[in-house]
Formats: C-alpha cells, sequence, structure tokens
C-alpha cells in the first residue's frame, strides 16, 4: 500500500543482489511439498556469485476458529503460518531464524468447495509474503556480517 505513493525504506534493498545464486533445500519430512515448491520458486536464483543455502527446517499451517455462526459452524477463521529456516553463505556465515504470519478470513459455509479453494489462495498469499520476509531477513543479517 505505501509502495503506490512512492514510499521507499532507505538503507536497504528489497531485493537481494543479482550476484548471488540462492539454493533452497528443504527437510521433506517437516516441510510439505506445497511449501517447499512454493519457497523454491520465489527465492532460488542463479549466478556466478556466492552462493547462500537456505535450508527450510520445518513449516506449519494451522486453522483457529474464531467466529462460531447460528448453526454453530465456523463462520470466521485465523490462519497461521510458522517457517524456521536455517542459512549458510560459503565464507562460513549462518544462521537461523522463523517467520509467522497470519490471515483471518471468512468461511463459506454454504459451498465448501468454494472454502478450500478461498482457503488455498490465501495460503499462497502467505507463502509469497512469507518469501518476502525470507528475502528482507537474508539481506539484513548477512549485511549485518559484511
Amino acid at each position: 500500500m505505501l509502495t503506490g505513493c512512492g514510499f521507499k525504506l532507505r538503507g536497504l534493498s528489497n531485493e537481494l543482489p543479482e550476484a548471488l545464486t540462492i539454493k533452497v533445500e528443504s527437510n521433506k519430512l517437516k516441510v510439505s511439498p506445497f511449501v517447499s515448491q512454493a519457497m523454491k520458486a520465489a527465492l532460488e536464483q542463479e549466478s556466478e556469485g556466492p552462493v547462500i543455502l537456505v535450508k527450510l527446517t520445518k513449516s506449519q499451517f494451522r486453522n483457529r476458529v474464531l467466529v462460531l455462526d447460528e448453526n454453530a459452524q465456523s463462520a470466521k477463521q485465523l490462519l497461521m503460518f510458522k517457517l524456521n529456516y536455517s542459512y549458510k553463505n560459503e565464507y562460513g556465515v549462518e544462521g537461523e531464524n522463523e517467520i509467522s504470519l497470519s490471515r483471518n478470513y471468512f468461511v463459506n459455509s454454504a459451498g465448501l468447495a468454494s472454502s478450500s479453494q478461498y482457503e488455498e489462495s490465501i495460503k499462497r498469499e502467505i507463502l509469497h509474503e512469507a518469501s518476502y520476509k525470507l528475502k528482507f531477513q537474508l539481506i539484513s543479517q548477512l549485511g549485518k556480517s559484511e
């Protein structure tokens, strides 16, 4: 929203330098293929520059009912996402971090199929934001180490 009016943070870019190679791995037992594929697509890049390995160690989506309707059915839910990851570059700088995001959404009790499709679109939106936050955290942490 702020970017629409031209607002831009000073100091840190919101893009990883193109001269970096980013590889993404994931723990297949603790990270779903849905999360792994989305994060790889958003983060991985190839170049001749230094290599950063990002390892997704654990991910979890959880739902919590916030509001019940007159039939005691869920009317509003909170979808929570948590992602744990570690990173390491070829110069030995390494660390671990966590990303937590959540969204409230209304449940369409009349059309269950559309509700599950809507929840999937919310999950994709959360993963997009998580990849942005992960990039920003990498920029921040790797910038401190230089």
